[in-house]
C-alpha cells in the first residue's frame, strides 16, 4: 500500500491489479459550480427562504419543475433537503 495524498491510497491486489481508494466527502459550496444555471438559481432562492411555489412564480415555471431542479441539485451535492442545504451552503 502506498499513500499518495491525504486519505488517497494505492493498494496492489495482484501483479496486474491496483486499487485506488479516494475518501468520499460532500462537495463544498465553492465546488457547486457544476450545478446547472437553473439548479444554481433555485438553490439560491431556496437559501433565501422562498417556498417552491414562490420560486416557481419568480422563475416563471411550475412548482414540479422547481422540485425536480432542487432534487437534482441535492443529489449532486449529496444532501437530502433544504435543512442540509442551509447547513452546508447558507453560511458560506
Amino acid at each position: 500500500m502506498l499513500n499518495l495524498d491525504v486519505g488517497v491510497r494505492l493498494t496492489s491486489l495482484g501483479p496486474d491489479v491496483v486499487l485506488l481508494t479516494v475518501p468520499s466527502r460532500a462537495p463544498t459550496a465553492t465546488e457547486h459550480a457544476w450545478l446547472t444555471s437553473a439548479e444554481r438559481s433555485v438553490v439560491a432562492l431556496a437559501l433565501r427562504g422562498l417556498s417552491s411555489r414562490a420560486i416557481a412564480e419568480a422563475r416563471g415555471c411550475s412548482p414540479s419543475t422547481v422540485a425536480n431542479q432542487l432534487a437534482s441539485a441535492y443529489a449532486k451535492l449529496k444532501i437530502s433537503g433544504r435543512r442540509e442545504l442551509r447547513a452546508r451552503l447558507g453560511r458560506e
